[in-house]
């Protein structure tokens, strides 16, 4: 995935511009900045989800329509769902949504890709559980799980360690990086954590 002098902001405010950078397959990559600089603003980019004031973002294969997209990037925003009588495989489940059309039944595929990625992520005696009953790190392992189970090459997440402590902070930083490298996705994700940046992200976009 590559940026191509991409200009962000809101109207006529520019945030920030020229910006150019590749993501390459199998890497973590951090963007980092202050506060206002415009990360979430780059992520929802990236993730097409807002279109850039210009530059464009160029994929190894550029989807034609929102379908195309939602099997090219899975974007895990900064806000949990919390919804009551929903349990953690059902959650996870949307993230077939793109394959299963609006239909949303489940195929022994689709179940087995659900099962494996509640699996990777470390929440299989959760599968059941009702997700307004998790902790923030367990909801956070779940959103990345339904982000898993749609299949991408490329995953965006915006501030996935926000309102963790130290511990849950670092694991799924840890984890995010494991996905990276041993699943060879490409990973971007927004953080405030430069120490753990340092230690776990491939490569960091500063804004």
């Amino acid at each position: 995935m590559t940026l191509r002098d991409i200009t962000i902001g809101y109207g006529a405010r520019v945030l920030a511009s020229g910006l150019c950078a590749e993501f390459a397959v199998g890497t973590l990559t951090a963007v980092v900045g202050r506060n206002g600089a415009g990360k979430s603003t780059l992520l929802r980019v990236v993730a097409g989800l807002a279109a850039p004031l210009s530059g464009e973002v160029i994929f190894r294969e550029n989807g034609d329509d929102a379908a195309d997209l939602s099997r090219l990037v899975a974007f895990v925003s900064t806000e949990h769902i919390r919804v009551l009588g929903l349990r953690v495989r059902d959650l996870v489940a949307l993230g077939r949504t793109p394959y299963t059309g609006w239909t949303g039944c489940l195929g022994p595929e689709d179940k087995a890709i659900v099962n494996e990625a509640i699996t990777t992520v470390g929440m299989n005696a959760f599968a059941s559980a009702l997700v307004d009953t998790l902790s923030d790190g367990e909801a956070q392992r779940v959103m990345i799980a339904r982000a898993l189970a749609q299949d991408t090459p490329v995953i965006v997440l915006d501030e996935p360690t926000a309102f963790l402590d130290y511990h849950a902070r670092r694991e799924v930083v840890a984890l995010l990086a494991e996905l990276a490298h041993e699943r060879s996705k490409t990973i971007v994700f927004s953080s405030h954590e430069l120490d753990l940046v340092e230690r776990f992200a491939d490569k960091k976009v500063e804004l």
